[in-house]
């Protein structure tokens, strides 16, 4: 009992709590995914897989984009608009155009994608810098505690930000 109330006050289960309660508080359905990502994402930095939290921080904030392009409030329903896929820049592109994201919040935005891409294609980094090895500069593969925490909690804010914002907006259009 004493090891579960443990696990309840470390950061990450705040930062998850807090979260879940925020965005389903909105509505559970349809940031479901979006939730699942930021689940994977907490527990992923929980158990030191750094590199992983990056790339869920990265999916979480794309099944946001995507959840508030393609879900439109209509009375006191939901309705879901024809999808397309597009890419993330797109959808940053699509936020900040419909003002569901402030110009400071798309940068944010970049740099979570930057920080996912950067761990998802980690081979291909590799080989980029194992072939600038006559540079002799040096070069690292890997992510640190800190970074894994902050880009975490960069895209909780943000998650939280953009759902708050488009809650209000679909409340005063309906």
């Amino acid at each position: 009992m004493e090891a579960e109330s443990e696990s309840q006050s470390d950061p990450e289960s705040k930062l998850w709590l807090n979260t879940y309660e925020e965005l389903q508080s909105i509505d559970q359905f349809i940031f479901s995914t979006t939730l699942e990502l930021v689940r994977e994402a907490v527990a992923c930095h929980k158990n030191r897989l750094y590199v992983a939290s990056l790339v869920m921080c990265r999916a979480a904030l794309e099944s946001m984009l995507h959840t508030l392009k393609t879900w439109k409030k209509e009375g006191d329903r939901y309705c879901l608009r024809p999808v397309v896929r597009t890419s993330l820049p797109n959808l940053v592109r699509w936020a900040t155009g419909n003002s569901v994201m402030t110009p400071r919040e798309a940068k944010i935005a970049n740099r979570i994608k930057g920080m996912g891409d950067l761990s998802a294609h980690i081979a291909q980094r590799i080989g980029f810098e194992l072939r600038r090895v006559a540079s002799c500069k040096p070069y690292r593969v890997w992510v640190s505690e800190g970074e894994s925490w902050k880009n975490l909690k960069s895209t909780v804010k943000l998650l939280r930000a953009l759902a708050n914002r488009w809650h209000v907006k679909s409340a005063k259009q309906s």
